[in-house]
């Protein structure tokens, strides 16, 4: 009898919904999804974007402006459209606020069927809502996007509380470094001619205000994002940006670089020519100019060499010229670890060797 009473409701609507409740790939309800969500993208092919942009009469544009028009009555703050490859939300502070809705269905006998509307939050996770009645597309363009936008409210009609706190969080892998410790470190523990702090040279406005770090670590280098980021509350002080590791050639790193939206980017490419860092993402190409040390604040610049154990008991032999006029000295690869250094003291030296 419930299902027979449900049935009648929905017949009563005009819309009957394949499953009322959103079909997700994760442990939380639509409901427990969508409420805190402050902002929407509407993804279309890039081929259905361009015939919308020069046919506002065209079934693409009909369910833009039917799915547009329900986005806002949820409560959305701000509803945007466009391919994957137009994506700019660059305004949004976390992504974990964004939610991108797919529309997609058939056309056949001049109706829209097979309709549906699928929803994916910062983390991936899928959410889908179909229906399973016919939308009349021949009848005037106000109607068709009123029977659209009816559709989609009879899938999910409650409107969003964009106040509420998000539970979602993208990941993040923290180190201790801040840009004062770093400051510190180069300062007094000396650097290579790759280590210190890097800002990005803008090519256009959208592109984040990074400001990064290069730090030595045992594969080759770490990149520490500082500051910068359009969704600065998805990213915190600390968090590793990059991870290098060497190349045969010269100053080249293959880089497994993390995007702002936290998706690892493993084919990317770094280089360091004379205080320029230089990203390759694909086509994607990211320019930053080392802005410390410089010649002015550069502290005590480090040169480095090898030496070897001569005991158990922490004594290390080196050539002269590694150590001559040092005003500290530091040891690396005890044990193979790199990463961190120990403080070392001249106990005897011989000018001629």
């Amino acid at each position: 009898m419930k299902y027979f009473i449900l049935f009648l409701l929905f017949i009563q609507l005009g819309i009957f919904a394949k499953n009322a409740n959103a079909q997700a790939e994760k442990s939380n309800s639509f409901e427990e999804f969508i409420n805190g969500q402050k902002y929407a993208y509407i993804v279309f092919p890039d081929e259905l974007c361009n015939k919308i942009k020069v046919d506002q009469f065209n079934t693409g544009a009909f369910v833009l402006s039917g799915v547009q028009k329900y986005l806002y009555k949820l409560g959305f703050l701000n509803v945007k459209w466009g391919s994957i490859s137009e994506f700019n939300m660059n305004d949004i502070p976390s992504y974990c606020n964004l939610t991108r809705v797919f529309p997609t269905w058939d056309v056949t006998n001049k109706y829209l069927i097979y309709f549906k509307l699928t929803y994916f939050d910062c983390l991936g996770h899928k959410y889908e809502m179909e229906l399973n009645k016919d939308i009349d597309l021949a009848t005037s363009s106000n109607i068709i996007i009123n029977n659209i936008f009816n559709g989609c409210m009879s899938l999910y009609r409650n409107s969003i509380d964009s106040e509420q706190s998000v539970s979602l969080k993208l990941p993040k892998e923290l180190t201790e470094w801040t840009e004062t410790s770093l400051r510190r470190d180069y300062f007094s523990k000396g650097h290579d001619s790759f280590e210190g702090i890097y800002e990005i040279s803008k090519q256009n406005i959208n592109e984040p205000n990074y400001k990064l770090a290069v730090v030595k670590s045992n594969k080759g280098y770490n990149i520490i994002y500082l500051t910068g980021a359009n969704n600065y509350l998805d990213w915190q002080e600390g968090e590793i940006k990059a991870t290098l590791e060497s190349t045969a050639i010269a100053g080249t790193y293959k880089a497994n670089w993390v995007r702002s939206d936290k998706i690892l980017h493993s084919d990317a490419f770094v280089t360091f020519n004379n205080g320029i860092l230089t990203v390759s993402i694909g086509s994607l190409i990211l320019t930053f100019i080392k802005t410390f040390p410089n010649n002015a604040n550069e502290g005590r610049y480090s040169s480095s060499g090898s030496g070897f154990a001569i005991s158990s008991n922490g004594f290390i032999a080196t050539n002269h010229h590694v150590i001559d006029n040092a005003f500290e000295i530091n040891i690396r690869g005890i044990n193979g670890d790199f990463s961190k250094a120990y403080p070392a003291e001249i106990i005897a030296d011989d000018k001629k060797q």
